[in-house]
Order: C-alpha cells, then structure tokens, then sequence
C-alpha cells in the first residue's frame, strides 16, 4: 500500500475526497451506529 493509500487516508481526513459508501456503512455497522443488513441466503440442499 505505502505512501499511496497514506496519501488517501490524509485526504478523507481532510475532506478533499469523500470515503466510499461501502466502507463507511461497514465502518457505522461494526461500531454499532447502524444496523446490520441482513443478506438473503440461498441453499440448495441435495
């Protein structure tokens, strides 16, 4: 990763860029400020 993804983490601390939508809900789920989706699972049993 190195200094590219350092380069990333300052500009979302900064505000210059917005941090994805996908890793701020699993951010919000995982500290318990949203809740959980719950994904359907399908099975096929034989």
């Amino acid at each position: 990763m190195g200094l590219s993804s350092d380069r990333r983490v300052r500009d979302y601390k900064q505000g210059v860029r917005k941090v994805p939508y996908g890793v701020w809900r699993h951010f919000l789920v995982l500290t318990g400020r949203a809740p959980q989706d719950i994904i359907p699972v399908l099975a096929f049993m034989a």
